[in-house]
């Protein structure tokens, strides 16, 4: 029998690290796009070795994944909206609450490149897109889906089952609901009493 090795404590000052590399490649990839941005650029940045992009991210795919899923937080966090759908009110109330807060996320000054960064890959979409809509977008999609079905009177959003089969479409049509939603969004607050 292989004696066991006793497992490696992480370092206290891994996530800070960690935090320190994302926020380092999210603003200088809302600048110069993620394929114009160097690792070694980022890593000079944050003030680390190039080691710490594969030790903390696997690699730099899993980095700008890891920057792209720090940037749609800025927006919306996962945890706000399932605890605003969670909460016992009207649908009004928390679409109200849903939109209000994406308004102050756009608009917070200490959110600055997450919005362009986001922007600039829904214009010019990479390879990393879909794991973003997949693993991020998506489920914030489907909360705000079910708030807008309860509005409309349905129990839940039902998604067609066809729909999410091919990465292609489901990045366009992802793309184009977010764009509708957010109107739609901005136009309920208006038509919705205070």
């Amino acid at each position: 029998k292989t004696p066991r090795r006793p497992s490696r404590r992480p370092r206290s000052d891994g996530d800070t690290t960690r935090l320190r590399i994302i926020e380092a490649a999210g603003r200088l990839c809302a600048e110069h796009g993620f394929a114009a941005t160097a690792s070694s650029t980022i890593c000079r940045a944050a003030g680390t070795d190039l080691a710490a992009v594969n030790y903390h991210f696997g690699g730099r795919a899993g980095l700008y994944e890891a920057v792209l899923v720090a940037a749609h937080g800025q927006l919306v966090a996962l945890d706000d909206l399932e605890a605003i759908h969670a909460a016992a009110t009207p649908p009004q109330r928390q679409l109200r609450q849903i939109v209000g807060l994406l308004m102050d996320h756009a608009a917070d000054p200490d959110r600055p490149w997450g919005m362009r960064l986001l922007l600039r890959e829904f214009t010019s979409p990479s390879k990393h897109l879909p794991a973003l809509l997949r693993g991020t977008v998506l489920p914030k999609i489907r909360i705000m889906m079910d708030v807008v079905a309860r509005l409309q009177g349905q129990h839940q959003f039902q998604r067609p089952a066809r729909l999410w089969r091919r990465d292609r479409i489901v990045t366009l049509l992802f793309w184009l609901l977010q764009k509708v939603l957010s109107i739609a969004c901005l136009l309920l607050t208006r038509l919705l009493p205070l």
